[in-house]
């Protein structure tokens, strides 16, 4: 049996979720502490090319989350048009980096462009993904994610 990563990875490009598509929007990537939670916002494509943008603010919000009192990174992917398995890989690291440090991790996620990648490959069996930042923001820790592992769909 192959390990959960490389299985979910083997499913996702069975499903043709990572092909390369022409015009590409350019990735931006920021974080910043909040009140509530340390908050990475990310808008455009994510994929090999450019994950390398986004890894060191997930590595920063995690540093600043582990100071925080909240002890909470959400990650908004709502502006998200492209979601390769770059991106796949560099959220469940994020994630385990989490998990390992106590803090929470959340995705705050709307559209099939980022949802199904991550129903696809099971990872919303391990992932919290909320349809709207306030719903992320409202959860307590170890309640059941809004749009997450209760609500995917084969």
């Amino acid at each position: 049996m192959l390990p959960i990563r490389a299985r979910q990875l083997r499913l996702a490009k069975e499903f043709g979720l990572f092909k390369a598509v022409k015009g590409m929007e350019l990735l931006a990537v920021d974080h910043e502490a909040r009140e509530d939670a340390v908050l990475v916002r990310v808008k455009g494509d994510v994929d090999s090319s450019n994950v390398g943008q986004l890894t060191p603010h997930l590595a920063a919000a995690l540093q600043v989350a582990a100071k925080h009192p909240a002890r909470l990174v959400i990650v908004d992917l709502q502006p998200v048009t492209f979601f390769g398995s770059a991106a796949l890989n560099a959220l469940l690291d994020c994630h385990e980096g989490g998990k390992e440090a106590g803090t929470s991790v959340r995705l705050v996620a709307d559209n099939d462009l980022v949802l199904r990648p991550i129903q696809v490959t099971e990872l919303d069996r391990i992932l919290e993904v909320y349809p709207t930042l306030s719903d992320a923001l409202q959860r307590d820790r170890g309640d059941e994610p809004a749009a997450g592992r209760s609500s995917s769909t084969p």
